[in-house]
């Protein structure tokens, strides 16, 4: 604990023994001397104390003089004065100038001041240990300004929209960017809820985690966003969220340019599969119309849809590595040419396999020959063993064989493929999968193909 200190104005011929009154002292007092007035004056323009102790005597019986003096000098220490004046309106009027404390002189001085200097004394911790609670609150709200500053500094700074919400979903904080993307000044935007503005939506999602990963336009619908969100749950009543926009357009852009590439490739590929044999021309195009109609009757999604797709394309890249002799024969196959006409599928497996982008249709390539009784190949697989992408490929494949033209037999119309078709469901083809496909044929809904 600091020491208090107390400047004494006072001798022994008024009363005042300051050696007593000194040894009465605990030790948290330093203890000074002065006598007469200019002296007094003159220490404390020298030292700071934290009480004065007058006396009449040394003050030339000028009190309220001296109490004026000592204001006029910027003391601010609290005067404890001994008097023997038994006056009460010369106490207050002291008082008025200042003065903490009136004693008059009495047999029982030392004791009288030892307990006006304690009062003191208590009073002076407690204003010290004010200052320096004030000195550190102020450090701390200083910190938390300059904090908070360079917070809205960089928030503002970041190019990436953001916003914040609380509980009620209601926006709190958004920085320039989100500002700029709505197109609203800050005092349209503050305290309105967040799916009111962007991303726009007809409520809240019930888990702030959902908006993550989210793709969302702007409102010209040229500018794609991925969002970011984190939640801070404070208390159960104090929720905060954070939505992080990172634009992705020039991306986006990319990856459709790259898909279009990817496909067009395919593409070229697959018509070369198709050039291997002079009346195969168009058979992979028409078999994949076939498959995805397939598929979408059958519900599956737009990824999926996408994957029978290229599935379709390249169902038979495997009679790349055929011969071109077998492929083009006039005639009934021997059973040697069969065997070898049979390998196209592992083939096709083999090529696509170190190719990551493709191993998800491998499966459908390697098994589009398979039977739903389990008599087809390579695997001889059987019913729901056999690929989902498998079973609508053989359809497909099955009724665009049936129907194209072939030197060595002759074509099915539309009547007998579908005839064929139905009487197969089950042994050959996935019953479902069969009808469906024959009644969209019924209802012509094929996909016009060259």
């Amino acid at each position: 604990m600091d020491r208090l200190s107390i400047l004494f104005a006072g001798a022994g011929d008024d009363g005042l023994h300051i050696s007593d009154i000194a040894a009465g002292l605990p030790g948290q007092w330093s203890v000074a001397h002065a006598s007469g007035p200019d002296e007094v004056l003159g220490e404390i323009e020298h030292g700071r104390f934290d009480v004065l102790l007058l006396s009449a005597a040394q003050t030339n019986g000028n009190l309220a003089g001296m109490l004026t003096r000592l204001r006029a000098h910027g003391s601010d220490a609290p005067s404890v004065l001994v008097t023997g004046v038994p006056d009460h309106a010369t106490g207050a009027n002291l008082m008025r100038h200042g003065a903490r404390d009136y004693l008059v002189r009495g047999q029982d001085d030392r004791e009288a001041v030892l307990h006006a200097l304690g009062s003191i004394a208590e009073r002076r911790t407690l204003e010290r240990a004010l200052v320096v609670s004030e000195q550190r609150v102020t450090q701390v709200l200083d910190t938390v300004t300059r904090a908070k500053r360079e917070w809205e500094g960089t928030f503002d700074a970041i190019t990436n929209p953001i916003f914040l919400h609380d509980a009620d979903y209601r926006i709190i904080r958004a920085n320039t960017a989100y500002q700029q993307l709505t197109g609203l000044p800050f005092e349209e935007i503050i305290g309105r809820p967040y799916f009111t503005l962007f991303p726009k939506q007809d409520g809240p999602l019930q888990d702030d985690g959902a908006g993550s990963g989210r793709e969302v336009r702007d409102q010209t619908e040229r500018r794609i966003f991925r969002t970011r969100t984190f939640r801070f749950d404070e208390t159960a009543a104090c929720r905060y969220t954070v939505w992080i926009f990172e634009d992705i357009t020039g991306m986006k852009l990319a990856e459709e340019n790259l898909q279009e590439l990817f496909l067009g490739t395919v593409k070229s590929l697959s018509r070369a599969i198709d050039a291997k044999s002079a009346w195969t021309a168009g058979h992979s195009d028409r078999v994949t119309r076939y498959a995805v109609l397939i598929g979408r009757l059958a519900g599956l999604s737009d990824e999926e849809l996408r994957t029978v797709e290229l599935a379709g394309l390249l169902h038979d890249v495997g009679k790349l590595g055929t011969f071109d002799a077998i492929l083009d024969k006039k005639g009934v196959l021997t059973p040697e040419e069969y065997e070898i006409i049979k390998q196209h599928p592992l083939r096709g497996a083999e090529l696509l396999t170190p190719i990551r982008q493709m191993n998800h249709i491998i499966p459908a390539v390697r098994h589009h020959h398979e039977r739903y009784d389990g008599e087809g190949y390579p695997d001889g697989l059987k019913a729901g063993k056999i690929p989902y992408m498998a079973r609508i490929l053989a359809v497909a494949d099955a009724f665009d064989s049936m129907t194209g033209w072939r030197p060595y037999r002759r074509t099915f119309n539309r009547g007998e493929a579908i005839e064929e078709l139905r009487s197969c469901s089950g042994t050959q083809f996935d019953p479902e999968l069969a009808e469906s496909f024959i009644a969209a044929i019924s209802r012509d809904d094929l996909p016009r193909v060259a």
